[in-house]
């Protein structure tokens, strides 16, 4: 089913539309249907591992001094497993707000090139002889600002800002 949002989208239209056109990637989505997307992706996520701590801590009791390794075991493989089964949601969800904000395919395609080489780049540039935990938390730390910057732009740009930039003659191929 291919995703035609136009407009302001409700909340409920957006989680409609988040699991209907999970493999859609020719459709588009506002600004608001990502934004209740993408809500309706982090409470599919999160709700599960509240719900996994909680039951840990009643669980645990009054030895609560000692770790449940069981209910953390449980609870990382529940949520890599539902990680792994919203990654094409999630990735059809940006492709189809890019393509609302005025990228063509391979406009779309050199953005996640981009992006990926920018992660790649961070992790790389801060490996450089630093202690293991010291570097997993610089990259995460850094990885999940590139991440909220990139959500920010994707929520602040309007529909078709970029389809005037169509005709410029050596990148107009890049936009729609």
């Amino acid at each position: 089913m291919r995703i035609e949002e136009v407009g302001y989208t409700r909340f409920r239209q957006a989680a409609s539309d988040f699991w209907v056109g999970f493999a859609d990637f020719k459709g588009r989505t506002t600004r608001s249907g990502f934004i209740w997307g993408t809500v309706v992706s982090f409470l599919v996520t999160c709700l599960p591992l509240l719900f996994f701590l909680v039951v840990g801590s009643i669980v645990v009791g009054s030895a609560a001094s000692e770790p449940n390794i069981n209910m953390l075991f449980y609870s990382l493989v529940f949520m890599l497993i539902v990680n792994v089964i919203l990654l094409l949601p999630r990735v059809t969800l940006t492709v189809r707000r890019l393509r609302d904000i005025g990228l063509s395919k391979w406009g779309i395609l050199v953005a996640f090139i981009v992006y990926l080489i920018a992660n790649i780049s961070i992790s790389w540039i801060l490996t450089n002889g630093q202690d293991l935990t010291v570097v997993t938390s610089m990259s995460t730390i850094a990885s999940s600002l590139l991440n909220i910057i990139v959500f920010i732009l994707l929520i602040s740009l309007p529909t078709n800002i970029l389809a005037p930039l169509k005709k410029l003659p050596v990148f107009g191929t890049l936009f729609q």
